[in-house]
């Protein structure tokens, strides 16, 4: 009987040697698949390098979109602060990606402050691609980064294989020879891990998650496609669940916490109808648990003046110059009491805008498909900071340099034109019933 049993043992050992050897051997595939295909943005991979390697030093850490890895300078805040800051960010981040890289961080580090930057489109809704996989990919193996990856799993299963296999991502250079010659050859760099540039000469990482940009906004840039209409709490349901958890972690470990939303260029904002709908409804949360946020595109200009060309690099981001501008007062704000900063701030966006000089920020734009001619349509609206107390006179140049007025002045500020056209749009405003030119704008449509 004995026998029988040790029998028994040894065909049930043979079998689970089988399977631990074809589940190592499926690993060892899966990790040379992903060697041979997988060409993530170099920024993420030196993003979660550096931050290993400054494990056991971070005091302040720094959540968001890209609008706080290319606003908030770290390295010069080390210098204003006295303090260890790292900026986590990433483009795009979500909620959900926010509250497992806190814990993340919270893992590594006795951390001092958290500062959670609240860009309104993604607060709107969660997405579960691409936005979280290039933070999971260069997360150290720990239990936080499985439950990051259930957590995303079990939402919606449709991502299961771009994120349990990198390299399906890539599957359209299936058999790809030169592509995979150069993916290898680019991981044996020494500069793999240790670099990021973006290969334009526009951007560069300084260190700490912060990235750098020379580039500056020019006047017939500014044109944004993200025209959009907000509802009173408009805060995206599983988005705010993970504001509330992420509050509610750092209450329960006793890191203080602050909200903030950086500042951009006031196209757009003023691009998106009842923004002030956002920033109360972050008010309201962040009054609930007697946590600061603060919104710095409501900061009075004579505090912050960096409504600009030369303190951005887009419609949506600082480049350098405005960074270490930004970062300077962001630390100003950081080192004083609530009540000592209100009057830094305008109640309200709505407030911040009629207190402005007049101004023509540029164009926006809502792309459709018209049915009368079954063509897709472009709608352009003219931003301003006064609407209709405004009157615009809107001229257009096509490529082949035909020149067309779309009206003299007047209230109006929408025109429809085809998709595919293309050309420069010169804007000239004035007070309404005034006679006096305000300003004049060339904007390529």
């Amino acid at each position: 009987m004995h026998g029988k049993n040790l029998d028994v043992w040894k065909i049930y050992g043979r079998r689970m040697a089988g399977i631990l050897g074809m589940f190592l051997m499926f690993l060892a595939i899966r990790e040379l698949l992903n060697v041979m295909y997988v060409s993530e943005g170099g920024r993420n991979r030196y993003l979660w390098h550096q931050f290993y390697e400054h494990e056991g030093e971070i005091d302040n850490l720094f959540l968001g979109s890209s609008h706080v890895f290319c606003g908030v300078n770290a390295v010069l805040l080390d210098d204003l602060n006295g303090q260890n800051n790292f900026d986590l960010s990433s483009a795009y981040q979500t909620l959900n990606a926010s509250y497992y890289l806190l814990k993340e961080a919270d893992r590594k580090n006795s951390l001092s402050h958290v500062y959670l930057e609240m860009y309104y489109p993604v607060s709107l809704y969660i997405e579960t691609g691409a936005e979280n996989w290039l933070n999971i990919d260069h997360m150290e193996p720990s239990w936080n980064k499985w439950e990051y990856f259930a957590s995303i799993a079990f939402r919606d299963p449709r991502h299961l294989p771009e994120i349990c296999f990198p390299f399906y991502r890539y599957r359209r250079f299936l058999g790809d020879w030169d592509y995979i010659t150069q993916t290898i050859e680019g991981k044996r760099t020494n500069t793999y891990y240790n670099v990021f540039e973006d290969g334009n000469g526009y951007e560069e990482s300084v260190g700490q998650g912060y990235i750098f940009s020379s580039r500056v906004l020019q006047e017939h840039e500014k044109l944004v496609g993200s025209y959009i209409v907000l509802n009173e709490n408009p805060m995206g349901e599983v988005s705010e669940q993970y504001l509330r958890k992420i509050i509610c972690y750092c209450k329960e470990r006793e890191i203080p916490i602050t909200l903030f939303s950086a500042p951009m260029y006031g196209l757009s904002p003023v691009s998106t109808e009842h923004y002030d709908y956002y920033v109360d409804e972050i008010k309201k949360i962040a009054g609930e648990y007697g946590v600061e946020y603060y919104d710095f595109n409501l900061v009075k200009e004579e505090y912050l003046p960096i409504q600009r060309n030369e303190f951005c690099m887009d419609t949506d981001h600082l480049n350098g110059a405005g960074a270490d501008f930004f970062t300077a007062f962001l630390n100003q704000v950081m080192s004083k009491e609530d009540s000592e900063n209100r009057k830094y701030f305008h109640s309200s966006f709505e407030e911040r805008l009629c207190a402005e000089e007049p101004r023509v920020y540029g164009l926006y734009f809502r792309e459709y498909t018209s049915e009368e001619e079954a063509q897709p349509m472009k709608s352009y609206w003219v931003a301003s900071n006064r609407g209709d107390d405004m009157e615009y006179s809107i001229t257009l140049t096509s490529e082949t340099g035909e020149v067309s007025l779309i009206q003299d002045f007047a209230e109006n500020r929408e025109f429809t034109l085809p998709a595919e056209e293309n050309g420069i749009c010169t804007i000239r405003a004035r007070m309404k019933d005034g006679v006096e030119e305000l300003c004049k704008v060339e904007i390529s449509y």
